[in-house]
């Protein structure tokens, strides 16, 4: 797989684990997938939250692509936002709203079970991949 749009070889993190911004974002052929990771050792692992006018939301929701999809695209330098960070964020969120317009836009949430060997060394125990379903078109208008 290439490597990703965001976060990138640009910016300062190589994977974000920030509220407002996805985990990964790919070109992939002419798709762009938007990639929410969850892992550890207890199953199923939780989806992240974002409260949005009094209601929460979790990752894999309309509300929530778009909402991050909007914090995406408006980030600015400054604090723990690097000039880097802020235009490569504002690139992904523009490929999404891109790919989303041509229907092109799926939104994955990939599970890795981690597990311990007999000599109590952490090894993969179970990668599961499934898809989001949201509505591409409300994701192509979020302003």
């Amino acid at each position: 797989m290439r490597p990703p749009i965001y976060p990138n070889a640009t910016t300062t993190a190589t994977f974000s684990n920030t509220t407002g911004e996805f985990d990964k974002v790919f070109k992939v052929n002419d798709e762009v997938w938007v990639v929410e990771f969850k892992g550890g050792t207890s199953a199923p692992q939780s989806l992240g939250k974002m409260k949005l006018n009094g209601q929460y939301y979790e990752q894999g929701t309309t509300p929530y692509a778009q909402a991050t999809t909007r914090n995406m695209a408006s980030m600015k330098p400054g604090g723990n936002v690097s000039v880097a960070d802020a235009a490569a964020a504002k690139n992904a969120a523009d490929a999404i709203k891109n790919a989303a317009r041509s229907g092109k836009l799926r939104y994955y949430k990939v599970e890795t079970q981690i597990g311990f060997d007999a000599q109590g060394k952490a090894m993969v125990e179970d990668v599961k991949m499934s898809e989001f379903k949201i509505d591409q078109k409300a994701i192509a208008n979020s302003q």
